[in-house]
């Protein structure tokens, strides 16, 4: 008979893996909820209200310059405006509950947030930065550990494991992940990037600003010219 495992959840770790951009979605999803619990819905208000704007800018889609302000001061009134609303409302309807049961959730992702921030902060920058906030060790309140956060770059040492056509890349002056047209081992990488608005551009990188997220070049090809 197994014996009962009388550990409680909260306890037990999960480990999940992911790529750096849904490891940057996480950190700003758990930040925007603490900041919700804490009255504070600018960072909500103005992702609401100017993704459009900013949409329509990166996309080239206004002909001229007073259609693209006209845009602009739409979307910050918007902003403004919603901003004041949820505010207004907070202050009337939200309970506030001792800190200990109301912010107990809140908390814990604010671990999450401090962590993953602190992480990518000294991946990106080795030297630190003691002006920058984003390099302090993070501040636990909640009632659980420290989550542990750790960066590993899975880029291959042998030939035939190299980055080759057709795999998915993730660039680290990009922010954001490609599809390898050209891999040659003598020159840059080409290949086109998610820009996160609808659109895609190309760009020429050096091997060691990609990191390799997905192989799906799937044959045993190596180098090719895009058209």
């Amino acid at each position: 008979m197994d014996k009962k495992i009388d550990t409680p959840a909260e306890v037990e770790t999960v480990t999940v893996t992911m790529s750096r951009p849904v490891a940057e979605a996480v950190q700003t999803v758990c930040e925007m909820y603490l900041r919700l619990h804490m009255g504070q819905f600018n960072d909500l208000a103005e992702d609401l209200c100017m993704a459009k704007h900013y949409a329509d800018v990166d996309a080239k889609r206004f002909r001229a310059i007073e259609d693209e302000n006209d845009s602009l001061f739409q979307a910050l009134d918007r902003r403004n405006a919603m901003q004041d609303d949820m505010e207004r409302s907070y202050k009337m309807f939200a309970c506030h509950p001792l800190i200990e049961d109301g912010m107990r959730v809140p908390y814990r992702a604010e671990t999450v947030w401090l962590g993953i921030r602190h992480a990518l902060a000294w991946h990106d920058k080795p030297e630190g930065d003691r002006m920058n906030v984003c390099f302090d060790k993070p501040l636990n309140r909640s009632d659980q550990p420290q989550p542990k956060i750790e960066l590993n770059l899975h880029r291959s040492k042998e030939r035939d494991e190299r980055i080759k056509v057709g795999d998915l890349v993730y660039s680290k002056i990009l922010k954001t992940a490609g599809t390898v047209l050209r891999a040659d081992l003598d020159d840059y990488i080409i290949a086109d990037f998610d820009m996160r608005n609808g659109s895609s551009k190309r760009y020429a990188c050096e091997w060691d600003d990609l990191v390799l997220v997905e192989r799906k070049s799937g044959g045993n090809e190596h180098e090719k010219t895009a058209d």
